[in-house]
């Protein structure tokens, strides 16, 4: 699922998205991906489809650069089924700012989008 995911984004959209974090020489918007949970359903054949959700962030200079990062991804990913997704969902949408600790200097605008999904391993 995470590969294919990040493959769709990748021949999608203009920036970079990876799962987890980005060497820290890629330029803004990108987008990185989390799982933030997952459980299989059982039945008396063996394991089924995995429920869970993922967080995708979008990040920007400004918020209207994360913001069309957002978009992008939230127009391609939302009721999106196919591969080894059966249906993935937004659940929550999250603003907010990275910058750089004990100080009040925002490096970059961050918003983030949060599926639930459905699918097999």
């Amino acid at each position: 699922m995470e590969k294919y995911l990040q493959d769709l984004l990748l021949a999608s959209v203009p920036f970079p998205v990876a799962w987890g974090t980005l060497d820290s020489g890629a330029g803004a918007p990108y987008v990185s991906m989390h799982r933030l949970s997952g459980r299989a359903e059982w039945s008396m054949d063996g394991p089924g489809p995995t429920q869970g959700r993922i967080q995708v962030d979008a990040f920007g200079r400004t918020f209207a650069e994360a913001q069309g990062a957002a978009d992008a991804v939230l127009a391609l990913l939302d009721g999106h089924s196919g591969g080894p997704v059966q249906g993935m969902f937004l659940d929550a949408i999250r603003d907010g700012a990275d910058g750089a600790q004990g100080t009040k200097t925002v490096l970059l605008q961050r918003i983030s989008l949060i599926f639930s999904i459905t699918y097999v391993k």
